[in-house]
């Protein structure tokens, strides 16, 4: 059942931002992921499309089902970013340390955004 968007809890609105900002930032670094490491050049693009398709259904559907998808996809997405940037990857140190990238930042708001509002809209899905 499609809610008519004024009727929309503020949640709906908060989580397209997130998912905007996660689609932006893993479309962006895309090509130099893929340089450095193909494996997380695959991982971003999975992620972008995993978020298109949880905008869709936040949009479409009353289902839980996409809010925890989208939480615990950010909560992975999150770890593998501080990962990086404390460990490296595969033995590439070239992240390590970089907190500061403009995509990287906006992932992170994104994806703590996405956590916060999907525990929101679960403890209270009227709101």
């Amino acid at each position: 059942m499609i809610q008519h968007p004024q009727t929309r809890p503020i949640t709906y609105w908060l989580a397209l931002l997130a998912a905007i900002g996660v689609i932006a930032s893993q479309l962006l670094d895309i090509p130099a992921a893929w340089h450095e490491h193909p494996i997380v050049g695959v991982i971003e693009g999975i992620q972008a499309a995993i978020f298109v398709v949880l905008a869709f259904f936040w949009t479409t559907s009353q289902a839980r089902w996409p809010w925890i998808v989208g939480a615990l996809v950010s909560l992975l997405a999150f770890g593998g970013i501080i990962f990086t940037r404390t460990v490296g990857v595969g033995g590439g140190k070239s992240d390590i340390g970089n907190w500061g990238e403009p995509v990287t930042v906006i992932a992170m708001v994104s994806y703590v955004l996405m956590m916060v509002v999907a525990f929101l809209h679960l403890k209270n899905p009227t709101k």
